[in-house]
């Protein structure tokens, strides 16, 4: 996780937090999809950070301190 460092969760307890809200798409529905691109996923992951879902949903929530984000912006 970006935030907290965890890092021995399933991969299902992982989710794709878009930064700076440049999302354009979700995830999960483009690998969904047969007809994707491997760089339009590409190019949708690299907006991403990937963080476990108590952190993502506390960065939702807005719980999540800035200085801590800010980091996962740069």
């Amino acid at each position: 996780c970006a935030v907290c460092g965890v890092r021995s969760l399933p991969a299902c307890c992982y989710d794709f937090h878009h930064k700076n809200g440049n999302k354009e798409e979700n995830i999960s529905q483009m690998i969904q999809r047969k007809t994707i691109l491997d760089q339009e996923l590409k190019s949708e992951l690299d907006k991403c950070a990937v963080v476990d879902a108590n952190c993502h949903r506390m960065i939702t929530a807005g719980l999540i301190d800035n200085d801590k984000l800010r980091s996962l912006y740069e």
